[in-house]
């Protein structure tokens, strides 16, 4: 069956040879180019991360997703339960029409970043990465090798709430809520500082306290992000 995107493109061409050989172009046409030509112009999303960091999680987090919730099929826009650690799985972004985010399977332990990121295509504009509560070897040549491909990337702490509760436990009455998130973050910032990664941010979120932590700034930058590879 054809791809959705490949028909889009196809009619595109269409239109746009019409208009160039017979110079008549309908409004109804110049319509439809303009909404094909959003519709093409799709911004792609990839979360990604190493086993258990909460990739999945952070997905339905960003989606909205409540309960057990369909992912979109590309080939014939029916609806299916597929296992999201076994392939990549896309779920439209609900707050951006024109975009898609694709739940990735986790980097396991014996597995290399550059054959991690072999499954994962370039065409993405935007890449997410999921990290626990401290960034190893790995996660770093993760994180470097998505930033040399020139891609928008995100650093996202996931289990900032299970960080804070830990905090909690070993400090006691000496513990501050915001000397630790400057902590937490500081962490991050200084080793990716280190490998010449300044420019990478870094967000504390937690999937299932939204209100707490970073998540609705990252909601914010992502859309303008998205905003930004729309045009």
């Amino acid at each position: 069956m054809e791809n959705r995107t490949d028909a889009t493109e196809a009619r595109l061409r269409e239109l746009k040879a019409c208009y160039q050989e017979a110079k008549k172009y309908s409004k109804v046409n110049e319509i439809e180019y303009f909404l094909l030509s959003r519709e093409a112009a799709k911004v792609s999303i990839a979360v990604i991360g190493q086993s258990g960091s909460g990739v999945s999680t952070l997905v339905k987090a960003l989606i909205g997703q409540k309960k057990q919730e369909a992912a979109v099929d590309d080939n014939d826009d029916k609806f299916y339960n597929p296992d999201p650690t076994s392939e990549a799985v896309r779920y439209p972004y609900r707050w951006s029409p024109n975009t898609v985010i694709w739940d990735h399977p986790g980097l396991k332990t014996a597995q290399q970043p550059e054959q991690y990121l072999s499954n994962i295509k370039d065409e993405y504009n935007i890449v997410l990465i999921a990290a626990p509560d401290h960034i190893d070897e790995c996660l770093l040549k993760l994180i470097t090798a998505v930033y040399y491909k020139g891609k928008t990337i995100y650093v996202i702490r996931t289990k900032a709430d299970i960080d804070i509760h830990s905090a909690k436990r070993r400090q006691r009455s000496k513990f501050n809520w915001k000397k630790t998130l400057k902590t937490m973050r500081d962490q991050y910032t200084e080793i990716l500082g280190k490998a010449k990664l300044n420019k990478v941010p870094v967000f504390l979120v937690s999937s299932f306290e939204l209100r707490q932590f970073d998540f609705f700034w990252l909601q914010d930058c992502l859309q303008k992000d998205i905003m930004g590879h729309e045009r």
